[in-house]
């Protein structure tokens, strides 16, 4: 399962912050390249059908690591361009998160909405309960 990992920094450190990302994905990159010139080898040699299994989890496995790689490469990407948005056009980015924090904020009808379905809830739980409750208690005396 992928989940998001976030973390802030300043704005002047992104491109230093983009920079490692990229380069950690380049390694990884070269690493899978070399256990890639190993298909030659294996192939190649008079057992390549004996190696065909090992062959093809080499393969799969280099495939699901790029494609991993490919995902980190587009998160970089989308970071670049929030980067440059924010350095071009920062009144859009203040106003965009203003939005947001504004969108967040909960008045007080949809509060007490929110709470009052809440109650519902809780006491149609409760009322199922007893139900279930008395039903057993009915059976038990049969």
């Amino acid at each position: 399962m992928r989940v998001n990992i976030s973390y802030s920094a300043e704005l002047d450190d992104v491109p230093y912050e983009l920079a490692r990302l990229v380069v950690d994905i380049a390694s990884r990159m070269e690493s899978e390249s070399a256990l890639l010139s190993k298909v030659e080898g294996l192939m190649t040699a008079d057992s390549a059908v004996m190696n065909a299994a090992e062959t093809a989890q080499l393969i799969d496995g280099v495939r699901s690591r790029m494609s991993q790689m490919d995902t980190r490469l587009g998160e970089a990407e989308a970071i670049l361009g929030g980067y440059y948005q924010a350095k071009t056009n920062p009144e859009a980015l203040l106003s965009r998160q203003q939005q947001d924090a504004e969108e967040d904020v909960m008045a007080p009808a949809q509060i007490d909405e929110a709470l009052n379905g809440i109650q519902e809830d809780l006491q149609q739980i409760i009322t199922e309960s007893h139900d279930a409750t008395s039903e057993e208690s009915e059976h038990a005396e049969l």
